[in-house]
This record gives C-alpha cells, structure tokens and sequence, in this order.
C-alpha cells in the first residue's frame, strides 16, 4: 500500500527528531541547574586545572565544581578517617 522508501524515511525522521528533543531538553535542564551533580576535587594545580576545562567542555554540563581541597599531610588525613 505504501512505498517501501516511506519506512525508511519516516525511521530517519523519527530518530532525528528524538535525539534533538533530548538533545534541547537537556541543554535547557542543565542551564537550568535541574541535572547537575555538585564535584569537590581533591587536589589543586595543574590536575585539577585539567580536570576542570574537560568538565566545562562538555556538551550537556552535569557536574558542576564547587570547589577544590588540598591535602597538605596525607598522614594527618589518615588519623582521622574511622572504617
């Protein structure tokens, strides 16, 4: 009844329009702050630098940094951590 190419087509609409929905649906969430996951980095300098500019280039930003903890003497860390 229908040409075969009309499947074709109407599958690639469908996908199409799918992964742009989610595509705009999440840059709209995530401006909003709805989907993003609050990150403390251990560690300053050029690591955590690094770390940082990877996280702000992602497309669809779902960890957001609230802030960086440096760890003067590991040892003194240890003391205090009960199991």
């Amino acid at each position: 009844m229908y040409p075969d190419y009309l499947l074709f087509f109407a599958y690639l609409f469908m996908l199409l329009f799918i992964f742009s929905f989610r595509f705009i649906v999440g840059k709209i969430l995530s401006k909003a702050g709805y989907l993003t996951i609050p990150v403390l980095l251990v560690g300053a300098g050029k690591t955590a630098e690094l770390v940082k500019k990877s996280l702000d280039r992602m497309p669809i930003a779902t960890y957001k940094i609230i802030g960086y903890m440096i760890i003067l003497n590991p040892l003194l860390l240890l003391k205090n951590i009960h199991v």
